[in-house]
């Protein structure tokens, strides 16, 4: 199938590799943003971006919870998702479930503050238009981003009244704009204007609170006397048809923050930045908006914190330890532990007395707060009901503000798990503050690890 989209759209004079021509004359970007690849099912959705969406979104719920500030997640639909029909006639011969369903149901898994755009867009799309014919489309337009707007702040003014929707004329407007994109044609597109720009002034915010070179502003708006907002998103709303990482928000609150995705490498890991920004600017609330198919903030394995605050906040199945661990649920072998001090030869073990359960995405966790004397070395140990034993080496770093490793197995195994030392020494348990944070917010001493069960 792939060989003929090629054939017929090269026929077409729109190469698959960049464009492709749907019906209408509709036209489908499939090379910055591969849209059709991932509408037609030529790249799929695989379980490794399920696990890394998912720790995304509840990694940063946990973090921000704990420091006692909503989180909100917004999902928004591509054109593709919104106008199915206008896709090239030959997808009608493939079964193609959408990226957004799936990831829509992976997110929800997450148990956080979730809102897909979908079905709002959709309720309205016979009034207007929400993505151009040819000039963009790997966006959608500004009549998208007014109406999201709105929405999103509806949502958070029901938690916080300074986010009432600021009104439509008289503080941003939406214009007609002439556009073109290449061969294609001209069109006329909606672009959103912000008014009232001398209320506020903006500028980039200073290296230490980003971790991404674009979409960033920090803006403050003087007529204001309180209220701070985080957004973090993609393009849809950081560089679009007049939505330059300045958005209707400035006229709500008197410190507004944007910064692009919310990405992080080795040196930056995401909760590093959130902590210094937290120390300049904390704020009433953070939003968060990703399009389908986005695949550039998967970056959660440069930061094990975050990662581990996700499998903890939804109490995924495994070894957590740190200096409330209850080393009553292992059995000990060639350890002794006093205080929150664990002295161990090589080849000591901690191993858990009870079989741990593998999420829907057949994933257990070793995972927690441990100061080595130096530099050390660990094996995991695990065994899935049935089968033979196996191992997972990995490193810890007496510096690490945490570890976080993951075990694969098949959906809903029953597992056993063991901690093997392979360096002696003395290994203190340690905190995470966020953890001891996050239970003190919800009334817990420790999550319930409740067995996952299958659908």
């Amino acid at each position: 199938m792939p060989g003929y989209l090629f054939t017929y759209e090269n026929l077409l004079k729109s190469y698959v590799s960049e464009c492709v021509t749907g019906r209408n004359g509709e036209i489908f970007i499939n090379h910055a943003s591969p849209n059709i690849d991932g509408a037609l099912g030529i790249l799929h959705y695989s379980s490794e971006l399920m696990e890394h969406d998912r720790l995304l979104v509840a990694g940063k719920h946990a973090y921000f919870m704990s420091k006692g500030i909503p989180y909100y997640f917004f999902l928004a639909p591509r054109k593709q998702t919104v106008y199915p029909e206008w896709l090239p006639f030959y997808s009608d011969w493939i079964p193609h479930p959408t990226w957004y369903h799936k990831e829509v149901k992976t997110f929800q898994k997450a148990n956080v503050n979730f809102y897909p755009l979908l079905d709002l867009l959709l309720k309205h799309k016979d009034q207007e238009r929400f993505y151009d014919v040819a000039y963009d489309t790997s966006h959608w337009n500004g009549n998208a981003v007014a109406l999201a707007y709105d929405y999103i702040a509806n949502i958070l003014a029901k938690d916080n009244p300074i986010f009432k929707p600021v009104r439509y004329n008289e503080y941003y407007i939406l214009d007609d704009t002439k556009v073109s994109y290449s061969v294609y044609r001209n069109e006329i597109s909606k672009f959103i204007r912000l008014k009232h720009t001398e209320d506020f002034s903006c500028s980039v915010p200073p290296d230490q609170y980003l971790s991404f070179s674009g979409f960033n502003a920090y803006c403050v708006n003087h007529t204001k006397s309180g209220g701070v907002l985080w957004f973090y998103s993609d393009s849809y709303f950081g560089n679009t048809h007049g939505s330059l990482a300045v958005t209707p928000f400035v006229h709500n609150v008197k410190h507004y923050l944007h910064r692009g995705y919310g990405l992080a490498d080795a040196s930056k890991p995401f909760t590093k930045i959130a902590d210094a920004t937290l120390a300049f600017l904390k704020p009433d609330a953070v939003i968060e908006e990703n399009v389908e198919m986005n695949r550039s903030p998967r970056l959660t394995t440069a930061d094990p914190l975050l990662r581990l605050l996700g499998d903890y906040w939804m109490k995924t199945h495994g070894i957590f330890l740190d200096r409330h661990t209850y080393l009553t649920a292992f059995s000990l072998s060639n350890a002794e532990f006093s205080g929150n001090e664990l002295t161990v030869q090589s080849g000591s073990r901690l191993t858990l007395k009870e079989t741990a359960t593998a999420d829907d995405l057949g994933r257990v966790v070793v995972m927690g707060k441990i100061d080595p004397p130096a530099d050390s070395a660990l094996r995991i140990h695990y065994q899935v009901e049935g089968g033979p034993e196996q191992i997972l080496d990995f490193g810890l770093h007496k510096a690490a503000p945490a570890f976080h490793q993951t075990v694969h197995v098949k959906p809903y195994s029953k597992v056993r798990l063991s901690l093997e030392f392979l360096t002696p020494g003395k290994y203190t348990l340690g905190r995470i503050k966020e953890t001891e944070d996050l239970n003190e917010k919800i009334g817990q001493a420790r999550p319930t690890r409740i067995p996952p069960k299958k659908p």
